[in-house]
């Protein structure tokens, strides 16, 4: 079903659910991705009651406008795959310098495992932070969620995206600052293109090794011998933000296995399209 289906006076009451379900996806909720169907309906049906009410319409929620009106989200995560894969290479995924492929795809696949550590003890490489260096007391400071090239894709796929719907001003004006949804959603896309390049590299052998320890997880996951989220440290302290600056040398073939900082780093499952990140105070949050 497209929009041209439907009667001309409930189309504008149909625009609006598909960019009610996108706020909401970027203010409130996390798309139901592994729902019950029953509390997906019982979320639809909300949003086209809403939708009635304000343009005085009878939408009736069948199986042809639930797709319909979630299109609208599938369309905005591709979207920010587009924007993300543009940029993906400035985190430095591959070497600078040429290596063997056997190294090259070793150092990708140690580099990965950097990138996503998200532990107390890497919050250092983690791939949502970034440092500045103070040379006034010669030393490094974190900057939470600081990612240049986050921030980048974030500012491109909310304020300059055909499918942002901050140009309707209407739900521009339910928004006074970017949310941690917001920001998870970008995390989310970007881990997935790290990911993506990672894979693509290793070729089919790595693809179908990659496949089967994503299977284990989700079993393990199911049989509720693992969280379903990961948690990413958050420091609580001022001392934890600064330290001695360290010159890196990242990209150098003289190093070509990066290493986390923490001990019990592991290959990170690799992230699915619809999946998001949700945010909780004290000294952790949670993806």
């Amino acid at each position: 079903m497209t929009l041209s289906d439907l009667p001309p006076n409930e189309r504008p009451a149909a625009k609006w659910a598909q960019k009610r379900l996108v706020m909401d996806l970027l203010t409130m909720v996390v798309w139901p991705h592994n729902k019950l169907e029953e509390d997906k309906n019982t979320y639809l049906n909300e949003v086209v009651g809403q939708a009635n009410a304000l343009f005085g319409t009878n939408l009736v929620l069948m199986k042809d406008l639930a797709g319909l009106i979630s299109q609208l989200v599938t369309q905005f995560h591709s979207s920010l795959i587009d924007i993300v894969n543009k940029f993906v290479n400035e985190f430095m995924i591959e070497p600078l310098d040429f290596i063997s492929k056997e190294d090259c795809i070793a150092y990708m696949v140690n580099h990965r495992i950097v990138l996503l550590d998200s532990s107390k003890e890497n919050r250092w490489q983690y791939f949502l932070h970034s440092k500045v260096f103070d040379k006034t007391s010669n030393s490094d400071k974190l900057l939470m969620f600081g990612n240049e090239t986050l921030q980048k894709i974030l500012l491109l796929h909310f304020y300059a995206s055909a499918y942002m719907l901050l140009r309707d001003e209407q739900f521009l004006m339910e928004l006074d600052t970017t949310t941690p949804h917001m920001l998870s959603h970008i995390a989310v896309g970007v881990e997935y293109s790290i990911d993506k390049a990672v894979e693509e590299a290793s070729g089919s052998a790595g693809w179908f090794h990659d496949l089967h320890n994503r299977g284990i997880h989700v079993l393990r996951a199911k049989s509720g011998l693992l969280p379903l989220e990961r948690l990413i440290y958050v420091p609580d302290t001022m001392e934890q933000l600064v330290r001695l600056h360290q010159a890196g040398t990242t990209g150098n073939s003289s190093m070509p296995y990066p290493q986390s900082s923490s001990a019990s780093a592991v290959p990170q499952m690799p992230v699915q399209e619809g999946l998001q990140m949700s945010v909780q105070q004290g000294s952790q949050m949670s993806v």
